[in-house]
């Protein structure tokens, strides 16, 4: 494989990877959001 075509297969691949970082991401800022509630909640009690 080229240098050309191994990087436009990378480029092709690219939306796949970034939209499942972002689905990460998202995950992991509702599960710190949850928490963080969760602690405020416990120190108010």
């Amino acid at each position: 494989m080229s240098f050309l075509e191994e990087f436009q297969a990378n480029l092709d691949s690219l939306p796949v990877i970034l939209q499942k970082k972002y689905a990460l991401l998202r995950d992991l800022d509702k599960s710190l959001h949850g928490n963080c509630n969760s602690v405020i909640l416990f120190i108010y009690l």
